[in-house]
């Protein structure tokens, strides 16, 4: 029986397999956004990919790998097509493989893991370039997957060969250099080693990692290519941010943050909303099921308006001309104020974080009622939302916060994906989902 299960999961797992393969080999590629200058980057370094990674370290960027990885692919786009096909599936099959006794319903969570990640919105891969923004968003994240997949596996008492840990160790140097990813798991780390501490097991891999990862920080700190593009950037695309304090800053992060919970057309949010509302119906707390009403319906009446905070944002579109009717009598209502001369809008009203953090609460509420008040099984979910909100939250704290647009929010949306498979486990193991 069991090998008839792991043939079946194997046929599941090509057949996704080949999905991702047919839409990279259909999509119509581009040279568009960042590609067109990894394309012509060598002519200035005849050629020399090696003399151009160096300049790139001290002139732009840290990401030497990814910017390598860049030139590269956009020379060989069948490569490129590959390696995009072996990221989603990566990210479309691995989630399944993390609960303890996955092999049980594997089938099922497969197919659960594989249509979430669908409902991705596939365009913000291609925001900055094709090639560039899969090289430094989607790859990154299928990386972060592998690295932590050989801890989960420890965590759910299973061995593992170490050829795991290899792949593991490769695919954790290539995430550590991306910004959002270097937090998401030094945050996975330091929660894992305090966790494994209480329970007065093993720490010196997850703590080898983490010095790693502290490593790469310092690494991206001391780049003298970073700090220049810091400069650069600033005086681009938000010329006093320098001036603005924590606080501002700070509120454009929550800005930018609930922007992508609440006020866009994102499926993954929405439909993590409607299933935790279904759920609680199925177990009988109607009452309890209309704390979660108010972000539901802000999500669908704002969300699809005409035009959103989002566009707003990214677009610095001009409210009172480009903004749907709801949304605009909206932020006029949440009194949207403009922080910089370059035109860049922020909520800086506290009606609006206090809108929008009600809103946050009542989506952890309805979690923790779906659990039923059981706050140690509902924290897993937790901590999975939350570092998926610090992702997007960490982004008020650089300049080009607004010039990286809506692709930064990769991470946060995934992020939906695993706190809803997470819940689905949960509830199916607890034998709370028939």
């Amino acid at each position: 029986m069991k090998i008839i299960k792991n043939r079946r999961n194997f046929i599941l797992i090509s057949l996704i397999a080949l999905f991702w393969l047919t839409f990279s080999l259909a999509l119509p590629f581009r040279l568009v956004g960042d590609d067109p200058h990894y394309f012509t980057a060598l002519h200035d370094f005849h050629g020399n990919l090696i003399s151009y990674l160096v300049n790139d370290y001290k002139t732009w960027s840290s990401r030497m790998i990814g910017d390598g990885l860049n030139v590269l692919l956009v020379h060989h786009v069948r490569l490129w097509q590959i390696l995009e096909t072996l990221a989603f599936t990566i990210i479309s099959v691995l989630p399944a493989y993390f609960f303890k006794n996955s092999s049980k319903n594997c089938a099922k969570f497969l197919l659960i893991s594989f249509t979430l990640s669908f409902l991705f919105p596939i365009g913000l891969i291609y925001r900055a370039g094709y090639v560039a923004t899969t090289v430094h968003y989607l790859f990154p994240f299928a990386c972060l997957l592998l690295a932590i997949f050989p801890f989960i596996q420890r965590l759910n008492e299973k061995k593992n060969p170490i050829f795991l840990w290899i792949i593991s160790f490769l695919a954790f140097i290539y995430a550590i250099l991306e910004q959002q990813t270097l937090v998401i798991l030094g945050i996975f780390l330091t929660s894992l080693i305090i966790y494994l501490f209480i329970e007065k097991k093993w720490i010196r891999l997850p703590l080898t990692y983490l010095v790693f990862a502290f490593l790469s920080l310092i690494f991206s700190l001391t780049a003298p290519g970073n700090h220049l593009r810091t400069i650069s950037e600033t005086k681009a695309y938000f010329p006093n941010f320098g001036q603005l304090s924590l606080f501002t800053k700070a509120n454009m992060g929550f800005a930018s943050l609930t922007s992508s919970l609440f006020t866009n057309t994102y499926l993954l949010p929405l439909i993590f909303l409607l299933t935790v509302f279904v759920l609680l119906i199925k177990q009988g707390k109607i009452c309890k099921s209309l704390i979660i009403l108010p972000p539901i319906i802000f999500s669908v009446i704002i969300g699809f308006d005409a035009s959103s905070l989002q566009d707003l944002i990214v677009s610095k579109l001009d409210l009172a001309t480009n903004a749907g009717t709801l949304t605009r009598l909206l932020l006029t209502f949440l009194n949207m104020n403009k922080v910089n001369n370059t035109g860049n809008p922020v909520m800086t009203s506290s009606l609006a974080d206090i809108l929008f953090l009600l809103l946050i609460i009542c989506l952890f509420l309805a979690i923790y009622w779906l659990f039923n008040s059981n706050f140690k099984k509902s924290l897993l979910s937790f901590l999975v939302l939350l570092t998926g909100f610090l992702s997007r939250f960490m982004m008020g704290f650089f300049p080009s916060v607004w010039m990286s647009g809506a692709r930064t929010a990769t991470f946060l949306l995934y992020s939906f994906m695993f706190a809803l498979l997470i819940i689905l486990y949960q509830l199916n193991e607890s034998k709370n989902l028939e």
